[in-house]
């Protein structure tokens, strides 16, 4: 019962941390409880981000139509085939090779360009590129291709450039073991009009272990098409979002740590000044960091939520707030050991 009124008067009170003494393992609780909790968030949004956010989201992109023309055009002499991770294409379709596009002198028309007429124009809508390279599983490729879309796509001076000097449409890179998507406005862009949304995936989640033939994701409208399409490019992306995901939460908790550690380490050092009115070991400086993490990673995790920028900014603001109210207090700065009392007592 005790620890649990001090679970909760921990909170919000410094006093009970620095008075009460409590054993080390349940600080240590209460430290893993405060990295699980300001990193959940990040780990929530990780696993429940998919490709229909960004796709269904811009209807400025008319990607519905595009795939429905891209799909159109496939059939058995113009095919686009995954078998065991490694994508092959033939026709209109074949991919153009490694030698090729090494050529950075020349600028290569993509396989298939797309248009829609919306009213009052014709807007390209899609463009679709077919390159014998494997973008994912080499470094070297995965180079190669940033230099193909550099002078290909975007039309820069220089391969090693993504600054784009033409103006955008959305467009689809296929390779032998990846594909990447950029969305762009189908009308009125400019040579500064940045993507509205990118993403890249590969082909070794399971989803592909039995292959796949790219006829499958034609629909009978628009609309089944486009979701057939985002259902293979969510299947392609979930790898990269399980690696991202974990990478930013292990980044983050490694912050968080760094940050509860130097604020013991900081609390430690105030607590053996020549003015502390009570001294602390480095590991019970330790504890009190730990406890004091608890506030903050709350309140993170809430910020998180709503203003995701914000929410690791605001764990390290909290946490030394609390920490410089604590140093306050043991160097007798604190309002409370500030009160005097008489000196002595009238007898009555």
């Amino acid at each position: 019962m005790k620890y649990i009124k001090f679970f909760f008067k921990s909170l919000y009170q410094n006093v009970c941390i620095l008075t009460e003494k409590q054993h080390w393992l349940f600080a240590l609780i209460v430290l893993l409880m405060s990295l699980v909790i300001s990193v959940s968030p990040t780990l929530s949004s990780g696993y429940t981000t998919n490709v229909s956010t960004l796709i269904n989201s811009n209807y400025e992109t008319a990607i519905d139509k595009g795939f429905a023309k891209l799909q159109a055009d496939i059939d058995d002499s113009n095919s686009i085939v995954i078998e065991n991770g490694v994508l092959s294409s033939t026709g209109k379709f074949a991919m153009r090779t490694k030698d090729e596009v090494s050529d950075l002198t020349k600028v290569y028309e993509p396989n298939a360009t797309y248009s829609h007429y919306d009213g009052e124009t014709e807007v390209e809508i899609l463009r679709v590129y077919l390159v014998d390279l494997n973008g994912a599983s080499s470094k070297e490729d995965s180079q190669l291709l940033s230099s193909f879309v550099n002078i290909s796509i975007y039309k820069s001076e220089a391969a090693t450039s993504s600054t784009p000097k033409a103006v955008q449409s959305s467009f689809l890179i296929l390779t032998r073991d990846s594909v990447h998507l950029s969305l762009y406005k189908a009308k009125g862009g400019t040579e500064e009009t940045a993507a509205i949304g990118s993403l890249a995936g590969n082909f070794t989640d399971k989803a592909f272990k039995n292959g796949l033939n790219f006829k499958s994701l034609r629909g009978s409208t628009d609309k089944e098409t486009k979701d057939k399409w985002i259902n293979f490019l969510n299947d392609s992306y979930t790898p990269i979002r399980i690696t991202s995901t974990w990478t930013q939460v292990g980044i983050y908790t490694a912050i968080n740590f760094g940050v509860i550690f130097f604020a013991g380490l900081i609390f430690f050092l105030f607590s053996r000044s020549k003015s502390s009115l009570q001294k602390f070991s480095f590991f019970e400086a330790l504890k009190v960091s730990s406890f004091m993490s608890l506030t903050p990673a709350i309140l993170s995790a809430v910020m998180t939520l709503i203003m995701p920028q914000f929410g690791v900014f605001l764990f390290l603001v909290v946490i030394c707030f609390r920490m410089m109210s604590a140093v306050s207090r043991i160097n007798g700065n604190s309002p409370s050991n500030n009160q005097q009392g008489p000196v002595y007592k009238a007898r009555s």
